[in-house]
């Protein structure tokens, strides 16, 4: 099995390798690729999105420890919309 890795390496030698083994398909190695960046920017907007929510989540219970309920309710609905 061939990891993702060795083929963003060096895609050249993986195409040329699986041409060996009679796979003429090297375009599917390029869609790999695609779509590992694809994964990799997904899982980066969702960290970000999570280190949002648990910030905020944070912030409430702070402003919630001062009696600021009327703010932390604001800031819970901003951060149902995230």
């Amino acid at each position: 099995m061939l990891q993702v890795q060795a083929l963003r390496q060096d895609p050249q030698w993986a195409k040329e390798r699986l041409a060996v083994k009679n796979f003429t398909e090297g375009k599917v190695i390029d869609t790999i690729l695609e779509l590992d960046d694809q994964r990799k920017r997904l899982q980066l907007e969702f960290d970000s999105t999570q280190a949002k929510i648990n910030s905020a989540s944070k912030e409430i219970g702070q402003l919630m420890a001062k009696g600021e309920k009327e703010s932390a309710e604001r800031l819970k609905y901003n951060v149902a919309s995230l």
